[in-house]
């Protein structure tokens, strides 16, 4: 962008990136959240998963949810050249072992 002579679409750009970032974290968060409080409450989750707090939130799924994110970002630290390709990797596997299960429970 600075090369075009727009010297401040590139700090907006990162800003929008970043903003897009914190809301897929604030719904990942939202949604692993209310996931592990329903799977809890049936009983195939751990209990501890159903604790709210006064204002009806699964605290403890934020809590652990924050713990994950920690952990990326010490990752991110010690092996910035690798933590991408291992964190796609993951997603990917992750992605591919549901579909597979998917199949298998089809056929």
């Amino acid at each position: 962008f600075e090369n075009l002579g727009i010297k401040s679409a590139a700090n907006i750009l990162n800003i929008v990136v970043v903003t897009a970032a914190i809301s897929a974290i604030n719904s990942d968060v939202f949604g692993a959240g209310r996931m592990l409080y329903g799977m809890a409450n049936r009983g195939q989750a751990p209990q501890v998963f159903k604790k709210l707090s006064r204002n009806g939130v699964p605290w403890m799924t934020v809590v652990v949810m924050a713990g994950v994110l920690l952990i990326g970002v010490v990752l991110n630290y010690l092996i910035p050249e690798n933590v991408f390709v291992i964190i796609a990797s993951i997603a990917t596997f992750a992605t591919v072992w549901v579909w597979l299960m998917i199949l298998l429970s089809q056929v």
